[in-house]
């Protein structure tokens, strides 16, 4: 097998990858140092897999999908062609048995959201096969993205889930895809019609056509952290951050949270609270039997790390909530979003 056999005559693979900085480490938008996120941001580099409506791609599983509980955390607001909207990122909560989903205690984040349910976050790796123009040396082509694929959406995990029991025979790693994602506004933004091609490549192969440049992107994925609970602390910041955002555009109906759980979460006397131990919609989320949550949009995103990749066109903001602007931008100009 070729370096390019993995992909089809029709799609170009360029050349000059070697020595290319893909995806850069540095210049968080100025807000790494000013925010509780960095870790989670660093564990997984570059800008998750996005499809934007109407399209279909192409990409094949590096890892196998991993499903934690957790809640969606507004990292700030972008504007958009439809207003501003939420950027956020999907928090792993430490109060819940991820392989039972059965809730143990507390923590900030089931404290100051008490009044919903975690979300089932579906996790992985991809190797995104659409072909990118570095934005720097016209002319030169990537061949693909390794990617962070993560996805809330109930009917796209159901959808995996049938494909790995009758097509996978349970495995994802190696396995190629067709994927699109339909026009409709609140369609994943990981697309909702999964294909499989038929074919589970062996990892040497697939690391082969990736090129090294990919691979040592995918080798610096540490989905250990990207996966667990940051830990007390860091989720305090995390809820009294999302607060204040909140407060911010209280017009967005999504992303609410309960103003006395969020004192005690300020108080630090959360500890002290009652755990409630009703996970009835929950139960099987972990357990094989099947995504039961009506969650019907991703919940994740970080838009404004668009410039850690060279190339990738900036994404659409067709399924997040939105408002109106104001005449006056309250965030101020938002450079780092650029």
């Amino acid at each position: 097998m070729s370096n390019n056999d993995l992909f089809d005559d029709s799609e170009p693979t360029g050349s000059g990858i070697a020595g290319l900085n893909v995806v850069r480490q540095q210049g968080l938008g100025g807000m790494a140092g000013e925010l509780p996120f960095t870790a989670l941001w660093k564990s997984a580099p570059g800008f998750p897999f996005y499809m934007k409506a109407d399209t279909s791609k192409k990409l094949i599983f590096l890892t196998e999908p991993v499903v934690k509980l957790g809640y969606p955390i507004i990292v700030k607001y972008n504007s958009g062609k439809n207003g501003q909207f939420a950027d956020t990122i999907e928090v792993v909560s430490g109060a819940y048995d991820n392989a039972e989903a059965v809730k143990k205690g507390n923590d900030p984040f089931t404290v100051a959201f008490c009044d919903r349910d975690p979300s089932a976050y579906m996790f992985a790796v991809v190797f995104d096969r659409t072909p990118w123009e570095h934005k720097d040396k016209p002319g030169v082509l990537i061949p693909g993205s390794v990617r962070l694929w993560v996805t809330n959406n109930a009917k796209v995990q159901n959808q995996l889930d049938q494909i790995a029991k009758y097509q996978l025979g349970g495995k994802f790693t190696g396995a190629a895809f067709n994927v699109s994602r339909s026009a409709e506004r609140n369609s994943a933004r990981v697309g909702d019609s999964y294909t499989f091609l038929g074919k589970h490549f062996p990892m040497d192969q697939v690391r082969k056509s990736m090129g090294g440049q990919m691979c040592s992107i995918f080798d610096k994925f540490d989905m250990g952290t990207r996966l667990a609970y940051p830990g007390d602390e860091l989720a305090t910041k995390m809820v009294l951050h999302h607060k204040r955002m909140k407060d911010k555009q209280p017009n967005i109906e999504a992303y609410s949270y309960n103003a006395d759980g969020v004192q005690a979460v300020q108080n630090g006397t959360w500890k002290s609270m009652a755990s409630s131990d009703d996970m009835s919609e929950l139960d099987d989320v972990l357990s094989g039997g099947g995504v039961t949550t009506t969650t019907t949009t991703d919940g994740g995103g970080l838009d404004f790390l668009d410039d850690l990749d060279e190339g990738t066109p900036e994404p659409e903001a067709d399924d997040k909530p939105t408002v109106e602007p104001e005449e006056d931008n309250p965030f101020g100009d938002d450079e780092d979003a650029k």
